[in-house]
């Protein structure tokens, strides 16, 4: 007998006797960036997050659509959302670039971005929300800024390089289930920045005298 998985999304969770738990969402970026280049400011759709129940493959929002200037989370995360959402294993986590804008040398540059929305599996066989328990996420977006020479001046394209890493149970909720609450990730033995491999984008800017 075939059993069919249905998707649906969802914001949050009506029925008040479905058990629930406390996710907090941290957004992190740990930014790799050219010369000349002071901010970046990204807008993004919903971090939504994803979880199997009864044959139903569900997306619940795990951050809402904002905008956030990635040069400010150097070394940090942050929190970005908290909400109270269905207990069980989340296994995917995805996102979608709206824009970027990128400061190069004083000037704004509106930044070439994918349209595609991305979508990555929560590391660490995924993360697990307990009822009535917090638990943490870090949504590192990690992208590559690169710099392009085109007939009207330089060009920016921005390669995102996603990935989703569960906050140990070992760090107090108190460290991240807050808005706006700061993890210094450069001292947590549990996380490792993205690694981004541009071996094959070889970017040249040239000028003609």
């Amino acid at each position: 007998t075939e059993t069919s998985t249905r998707t649906s999304t969802e914001i949050s969770i009506s029925n008040s006797t479905v058990p629930k738990g406390t996710l907090a969402t941290q957004i992190s970026d740990l930014l790799s960036l050219p010369i000349g280049v002071t901010h970046v400011y990204l807008a993004y759709s919903d971090i939504e997050v994803h979880i199997i129940q009864e044959n139903e493959s569900v997306w619940y929002t795990a951050v809402p659509a904002g905008k956030i200037d990635l040069v400010s989370l150097a070394g940090q995360s942050m929190t970005a959302g908290i909400t109270q959402i269905q207990i069980g294993l989340y296994n995917l986590a995805r996102f979608s670039i709206s824009s970027v804008n990128v400061t190069y040398n004083g000037r704004n540059i509106s930044a070439i971005v994918p349209l595609a929305p991305v979508t990555v599996p929560i590391l660490g066989n995924g993360l697990r929300l307990q009822p009535n328990g917090t638990s943490g996420l870090v949504f590192d977006i990690a992208p590559s800024v690169i710099p392009s020479q085109g007939l009207t001046g330089v060009q920016m394209e921005v390669v995102p390089y996603v990935k989703a890493i569960p906050i140990p149970s070992s760090v107090p909720p108190a460290n991240f289930a807050v808005f706006g609450a700061r993890i210094q990730l450069d001292s947590q033995p549990w996380f490792t920045s993205t690694e981004v491999n541009l071996a094959n984008n070889l970017t040249i800017l040239t000028a003609l005298v």
